[in-house]
């Protein structure tokens, strides 16, 4: 044999058989062969190499020096290719590899949390790279593989995305602590009339105003912007200064933030904001299968709807859960 050349793993295995048993017809046995065959198969090593490495008597075997060396490096290159083929089988479950996940300011108050803790519990040798974005650049990285999918807000449907809703949420309005309104129970769209709002930057809320373009025409308000900025913290902090009112996800009332109450919308039929999964149509990386695999367990033990049924606010009672 030369140099190098590459043994064949069946022959090694038939090899450390008759080594670790120092019985032909035990190790045929255990490898379920003829003993006809596991003495060709350790022939044919012999051969390869140019050594003998087995002792051969009338009872039973021995191993030469030379076989007794050889037999630790079979055991390690055979526990090698083990190795190496659960690994390779792991990564074809999804179980190791890299996930890029993009998600929305709005997701950390939200599902992401749920979303990551059972992901990693699934698959904890996964490297979980995560990114905050605006869901127009979410969406665009994932079509440009820059993400492998993304917690986003809804958007126009479009063929190269899949996309599983996660969490369904009503709006409620944040007031200053010492604002007149503070002290009602809910408050209708029509007494914002006039006040002062705090928003964030028409690029990010476009899918809020979107959500309540038509509600706040039909309740004849016409929002006066008087502060935009960048984050919903800062949105929440500078209501809590006074600088005046903003409508917010309800996740947002977990923000905590000082001089900040919030009251739920009333009426009808009054908006509502949905968190959804998204990913390359036709993908076919197995860690984003098992991630698509995690949410929908998530979604079956937590509906979409509990974000909108835990804060007690009616929102649109014909409206699906996609699934």
């Amino acid at each position: 044999m030369e140099d190098g050349t590459a043994l064949d793993a069946r022959r090694l295995a038939c090899f450390v058989a008759v080594a670790e048993e120092l019985h032909f017809t035990r190790a045929a046995a255990r490898l379920r062969l003829t003993q006809s065959a596991l003495s060709q198969q350790i022939a044919r090593l012999e051969g390869e190499i140019g050594v003998a490495l087995l002792v051969r008597g009338s009872r039973r075997v021995s191993l030469t020096v030379a076989g007794a060396i050889f037999l630790e490096g079979a055991r390690a290159t055979l526990a090698q290719a083990g190795a190496a083929a659960e690994a390779a089988r792991r990564a074809a479950r999804g179980e190791v590899g890299q996930l890029a996940l993009g998600f929305v300011e709005a997701a950390p108050m939200s599902i992401l949390p749920r979303l990551v803790t059972r992901f990693r519990a699934a698959c904890p040798d996964v490297h979980l790279g995560l990114v905050e974005m605006l869901t127009v650049d979410a969406a665009a990285a994932i079509l440009t593989r820059r993400l492998d999918a993304a917690l986003l807000r809804p958007m126009p449907e479009t063929e190269e995305l899949e996309r599983l809703v996660l969490w369904r949420e009503p709006y409620v309005v944040a007031l200053p602590a010492q604002h007149p309104l503070a002290a009602a129970q809910s408050v209708p769209l029509a007494a914002l009339r006039g006040e002062p709002f705090v928003a964030t930057s028409p690029r990010m809320a476009g899918y809020v105003d979107s959500r309540f373009r038509g509600a706040l025409a039909r309740a004849g308000v016409r929002p006066h912007v008087v502060q935009e900025v960048n984050q919903l913290t800062a949105v929440a902090g500078l209501v809590g200064a006074g600088v005046g009112v903003a409508l917010m996800p309800a996740s947002a009332t977990r923000l905590g933030m000082e001089g900040v109450i919030y009251r739920p919308l009333a009426g009808r039929n009054m908006p509502f904001a949905e968190m959804m999964l998204a990913w390359r149509r036709g993908e076919t990386a197995p860690t984003v299968a098992r991630l698509i695999a995690v949410a929908r367990v998530l979604l079956a033990a937590t509906p979409a709807d509990a974000g909108r049924a835990a804060s007690g606010v009616v929102g649109d009672p014909e409206a699906g859960v996609p699934g």
